[in-house]
């Protein structure tokens, strides 16, 4: 089984679009996901239109990655197995500050899932750090 690994942009928030796109090329997600907010509400947030939608694509292109759509859960061990059947998307948040069992959640996940695997870190003082620190983290738990 091949993994896709994307990011969450949260803990860049305060870096320019093509930078975080840039980035995330650099570490080897070549998938990334945008956050299409009110750009004066979050300061890395594109606002949702068509045209900015489209801008926006067209930025992660050119700097080698593919924006993807991101959804979110609360409590993933507890809601895994009713939403197991309709998940197109995961992400794992500031992995290294977590107390989920991550090899529970990929033990029950992965042998039905062929989905991105996203992560999201969001302490911006850190986030390049501490992004490909969760990476190799969760790249260590599948014996990658």
């Amino acid at each position: 089984m091949e993994y896709k690994f994307t990011s969450s942009c949260w803990g860049f928030s305060f870096w320019d679009f093509p930078k975080y796109c840039r980035f995330m090329r650099e570490i080897g997600i070549s998938d990334i996901c945008a956050m299409f907010k009110d750009a004066n509400d979050f300061p890395f947030g594109i606002p949702k239109n068509e045209k900015a939608a489209k801008e926006a694509l067209k930025i992660a292109e050119d700097n080698g990655v593919r924006n993807t759509v991101e959804n979110q859960g609360e409590d993933p061990i507890s809601a895994l197995d009713d939403v197991l059947p309709f998940i197109r998307f995961t992400y794992f948040k500031s992995v290294k500050y977590q107390d989920h069992s991550y090899k529970k959640i990929f033990a029950k996940l992965l042998p039905v899932y062929d989905g991105y695997i996203g992560l999201e870190y969001e302490e911006p003082s850190d986030v390049a750090e501490g992004t490909s620190d969760d990476l190799n983290y969760i790249k260590n738990l599948l014996n990658l």
